[in-house]
């Protein structure tokens, strides 16, 4: 009976290979990367003849391997379609209603994968809004479930779902409202590939390669039974290798409260998984832009030093930009109302960097270098003030100054709108040693450049 079983077992299996099984991400209504080459891949018997004809003009073929596995290279052209794809092997596909494009792969954790409707209790500003104006077939979203494993996989679940109201509710709010700010200005059809985890630590996005160089790092053997999602290496294993063969235009990041326990070495973690991700996909110039955490009462966890690592990450990896959120936190919560802010200010970064329009203002100002240590008054200079500083007329909160004592104090701050610096001071420190700008858990920006981006939070000393 057991050997009639293990037969019948393997007559299964060897009926499934010889099956046409295509890539899961190779369905109805996909958005494949514009003026490219890009991969149709899949399984089939070995020795199997695949041939390809895509509707734009492009056929393909090749024969799968010993292991039935195979991966065809054709060209796309411009933004455009609907298109159609046939597929034959030992059975045929034909996939209907593709569109060329720009294709986003947004990942991190619970704060992208936030739904437009919402967490229980915890809304989305203006999340009706978004929903009712979501009609536009040329955004579509894949979304990838949660899954853990120690062995790199190739398949998920999931399906392409074309934009609409009725649907708009499960997406992600932050990669929506990038991909509508992203379609309706350059008028090309945009995919989203959501790939996040709620409470996921950067070390489970990457893989053993990522974080050879980081010995403290203990690469699990099995899954465990609880907090798997923040153990190195699951959720890349599920979540980003089963999509490295389809290509994209770059890659979106909203990830580090999980972090913020550790936070010291994020800024070289993060230069390692972004070099991985752009030589798994084949491109070292991807663009990467990426969210820093909102500010919110971490109750003794270093969010400060994480931001402080997030903006360090600019000057160790090129084409990347960075999304600050220090005008939308909450103390008592930590996936801010405010996404549509979140999305924009990613689409921002991307208009002006990848997609060439320059007159948008996208970066924050950042921290360059102080002047006056050791007098009463300190002279600090940004980066990314080249049309001025501003508070909106509000008044300029959030900074601070030390002397030798390393006691900080509350410092009234002035802009210079003729130099484009911030000048402080308070007549409790007469020689500033040190000064702060938002570099707490939690604290409300109030300078920003003129195009409404605030300022990162920084600190000029290294003290503890």
């Amino acid at each position: 009976m057991r050997i009639c079983t293990l037969v019948l077992l393997l007559l299964l299996c060897n009926i499934t290979k010889a099956e046409n099984k295509l890539g899961s991400l190779i369905k109805d209504h996909m958005i494949l990367q514009r003026e490219t080459t890009i991969n149709i891949w899949g399984w089939d018997k070995p020795g199997q003849k695949i041939k390809i004809n895509a509707s734009w003009g492009q056929v393909g073929q090749t024969t799968t391997n010993n292991y039935g596995e195979w991966t065809i290279e054709i060209p796309t052209t411009k933004a455009g379609g609907p298109y159609q794809i046939e597929i034959k092997g030992s059975s045929s596909h034909k996939i209907n209603d593709v569109l060329l494009g720009d294709v986003w792969v947004c990942s991190g954790q619970s704060n992208m994968y936030m739904p437009i409707k919402g967490y229980p209790s915890q809304p989305i500003k203006n999340s009706n809004e978004l929903i009712l104006s979501a009609n536009n077939s040329n955004i579509r979203f894949f979304q990838i479930p949660v899954t853990l494993s120690t062995i790199p996989q190739d398949s998920v679940q999931g399906k392409w779902v074309v934009s609409s109201s009725k649907e708009a509710s499960e997406f992600s709010a932050v990669a929506y409202t990038f991909a509508r700010d992203i379609q309706r200005t350059t008028g090309i059809p945009i995919g989203i590939i959501s790939t996040s985890k709620g409470a996921s630590k950067i070390e489970a996005w990457m893989d053993p390669t990522a974080l050879k160089e980081f010995s403290n790092i203990a690469i699990p053997t099995t899954v465990p039974d609880k907090n798997g999602h923040r153990s190195p290496t699951l959720l890349f294993n599920t979540m980003i290798h089963p999509i490295i063969q389809y290509k994209a235009k770059g890659f979106l990041w909203y990830q580090g409260e999980a972090n913020t326990g550790e936070p010291e070495d994020y800024a070289r973690l993060s230069q390692s998984m972004i070099g991985r991700w752009r030589q798994l996909w084949g491109d070292n110039k991807m663009p990467f832009y990426y969210v820093q955490i909102a500010p919110y009462n971490y109750k003794g966890r270093k969010a400060a030093v994480l931001r402080e690592q997030q903006t360090k990450v600019l000057q160790l990896v090129p084409n990347t930009g960075m999304a600050v959120t220090m005008d939308i936190g909450s103390y008592d919560c930590i996936h801010p109302q405010d996404k549509e802010t979140v999305g924009k200010r990613l689409a921002y970064l991307a208009l002006n960097k990848t997609y060439d329009y320059r007159s948008v203002i996208c970066d924050s100002p950042i921290f360059e270098r102080v002047e006056g240590i050791g007098s009463s008054v300190a002279t600090i200079h940004f980066k990314n003030t080249a049309n001025g500083l501003t508070s909106f007329n509000d008044i300029l909160n959030g900074f601070e100054v030390a002397g030798p004592d390393k006691i900080f104090h509350h410092a009234v701050a002035t802009i210079d709108r003729h130099n484009n610096t911030v000048k402080v001071g308070t007549s409790k420190v007469i020689s500033i040693k040190a000064v702060r700008y938002a570099f707490k858990n939690f604290s409300y920006a109030t300078l920003y450049n003129t195009g409404g981006i605030p300022a990162s939070g920084f600190r000029t000393d290294n003290w503890k």
